[in-house]
C-alpha cells in the first residue's frame, strides 16, 4: 500500500523481496520473470543507480543487463502486437 513502510530481515531479505535487480543475469531474470507473471506487464524502466559503486563497475553492471539479460528478457516475456489503429471518421466537405 502506499505509504506503508517494508521491512526486510536483511540483505538476503531486501534482495529477494524488494524491486531491487542485484545479482547474477539469471537471478535478475528470474525476478523478471516473476513479475511479469504477477502483472502481466511488459515494459519496465530501469534508473540504473550506481548507489556506492564506482562508474567503471556501475557501467559494467549496466552494460551485463544489456547483453546477458535484456535478450533473454525478450526472448522469455516478449513484446505484445500493437492493437490495430483506431479509424478517424469520415470528414465530408460541406
Amino acid at each position: 500500500m502506499p505509504g506503508t513502510r517494508t521491512d526486510y530481515a536483511d540483505y538476503d531479505d531486501y534482495v529477494e523481496r524488494s524491486s531491487a535487480l542485484i545479482g547474477s543475469p539469471q537471478e535478475v531474470l528470474d525476478k523478471l520473470a516473476r513479475y511479469h507473471e504477477a502483472f502481466g506487464h511488459t515494459t519496465i524502466s530501469i534508473g540504473g543507480h550506481p548507489g556506492l559503486l564506482e562508474r567503471g563497475a556501475w557501467t559494467d553492471s549496466l552494460e551485463l543487463f544489456r547483453s546477458e539479460v535484456l535478450p533473454a528478457a525478450n526472448a522469455l516475456i516478449g513484446d505484445p502486437a500493437w492493437p490495430s489503429p483506431v479509424g478517424l471518421p469520415e470528414v465530408v466537405p460541406a
